[in-house]
């Protein structure tokens, strides 16, 4: 007899959740503006600091995040970065993300999302926002890991298997917060599962500023063949890949940053 016929996946309605801390949080006292606050430190993913650092170093503390080891496909945590009194880091095949005190190593908090957490968080203004493997970008509140939203970017409930990870075709690698908006892209590839749409949202309150797709599903030229992976920005536009995105509208065109070595990918 016949197969039975696949159900359709649910189209997702309702994107944007809301968590216990949504709307209560408060300024941290003292921001440096030279913080490390997100992945190589600014939006040009420049790796640099103008700080000056003493000939000596030495070290004030070490602390395990995670027993994983490193595997084939990748490292057992991102790279951290350090904001408002602490250090902030992913276990990658943990799927969390544990904040510790920058003076001593201590855990403040531990915050476990549903897939792999691949790129370091972004530290702003009292917000920790990052993206996984299971479709959502999340914002806590960086004091105590709280949720303050998190956001599904997948268009329909659809898995795929990935490294022996079940995970949503539509992947958060990052999230860059570029003139005070959360900038993230959604997806693998421009030719895969409808594409990679990138998003401008309030970081605060997780309304959507403006969406836009990549789809490469009619490949015209070789230089259309675009993957996702952390974003770039400047005063001007985002960049993906050799795509750049309006900040106000995310009207999308090509760029050949790629070409020229701006920022550096993870």
């Amino acid at each position: 007899s016949p197969a039975d016929k696949l159900e359709e996946p649910a189209k997702v309605v309702d994107q944007l959740e809301k968590g216990s801390a949504y709307g209560k949080v408060p300024q941290p006292a003292g921001h440096e503006k030279l913080e490390w606050n997100t992945y190589r430190r600014d939006n040009a993913r420049s790796g640099s600091t103008p700080e000056t650092l003493p000939r000596k170093l030495k070290a004030l503390w070490n602390t395990t995040v995670t027993a994983q080891e490193p595997t084939p496909h990748g490292r057992a945590v991102t790279p951290p970065v350090v904001a408002e009194g602490k250090v902030f880091v992913a276990a990658v095949d943990d799927q969390q993300v544990t904040a510790l005190d920058a003076k001593t190593g201590e855990v403040r908090w531990r915050h476990l999302v549903g897939g792999r957490v691949e790129a370091a968080p972004t530290i702003y203004q009292g917000l920790c926002l990052f993206g996984a493997n299971d479709g959502w970008a999340y914002c806590l509140r960086a004091s105590d890991g709280e949720l303050v939203w998190r956001f599904r970017t997948s268009p329909e409930e659809r898995r795929l298997v990935a490294y022996s990870r079940v995970e949503s075709p539509w992947p958060v690698p990052g999230v860059l917060v570029n003139g005070g908006v959360a900038y993230f892209a959604a997806g693998r590839h421009g030719k895969t599962e409808d594409g990679i749409f990138v998003y401008a949202m309030n970081p605060f309150t997780g309304k959507v500023i403006w969406k836009n797709r990549v789809d490469n599903s009619k490949l015209e030229t070789w230089y259309d063949n675009h993957v996702n992976n952390l974003l770039v920005g400047n005063k001007e536009a985002v960049f993906m890949d050799q795509l750049m995105f309006d900040l106000k509208t995310g009207e999308k065109s090509r760029t050949w940053y790629k070409k020229r070595s701006f920022g550096a990918k993870r």
